[in-house]
């Protein structure tokens, strides 16, 4: 073999090296990458879940909200537990957990009352319109009343008594198991 030959033999075999530490180096960095993904998505799960709890036993006894006709309604059941499902229309997981909603609302009936953050948006009342829930109260919160909830996202399932006390909170998309679980004791 030519002195030649041997050299690009020798940066054939270093090409090689490199190449092969550069792919290792980049699944390093993905798994790196990957986990720290995952532990941010725990640790934003554990803030959601933390937001949902904080909600819990909060009372809102003169918790109202506008109807399309600029009526002031209260959303706090007399006797019973209600369910207020806050949402927007703009909101993409709203929109992906819409037909299960849908079904939640249709089979409580007047128990579940759905509203939304922004009074300015009306689009909220043809929201239903075209599914089986379209007989659904539709409100938008007062300002004092989202005060007083202290809801920051949606999706939001809350429980409400007759007295006006949060006794479930769900914040954020759950599974359709999950949701069915936290607003389970409305249906009795």
């Amino acid at each position: 073999m030519s002195a030649r030959q041997s050299f690009f033999r020798y940066l054939q075999v270093a090409f090689d090296v490199v190449l092969v530490a550069g792919i290792m180096a980049s699944v390093v960095l993905l798994a790196a990458t990957w986990l720290d993904h995952r532990r941010q998505d725990s640790s934003a799960l554990a803030t959601i879940k933390a937001q949902a709890q904080a909600l819990v036993g909060r009372s809102v006894p003169n918790a109202v909200g506008v109807t399309r006709a600029h009526d002031t309604v209260s959303f706090v059941p007399r006797s019973g537990l209600r369910v207020l499902y806050v949402f927007s229309p703009k909101c993409a997981i709203c929109s992906r957990v819409k037909p299960d909603v849908a079904t939640i609302a249709a089979r409580l009936g007047a128990r579940f009352v759905s509203a939304t953050l922004d009074p300015s948006d009306t689009s909220v009342y043809s929201y239903w319109r075209g599914t089986q829930s379209s007989e659904t109260v539709v409100m938008a919160l007062t300002k004092e009343t989202r005060t007083a909830l202290a809801v920051s996202a949606t999706p939001t399932f809350l429980v409400l008594d007759s007295l006006g006390t949060i006794t479930e909170a769900q914040v954020g998309f759950r599974s359709r198991e999950e949701t069915d679980a936290t607003l389970s004791r409305v249906g009795r």
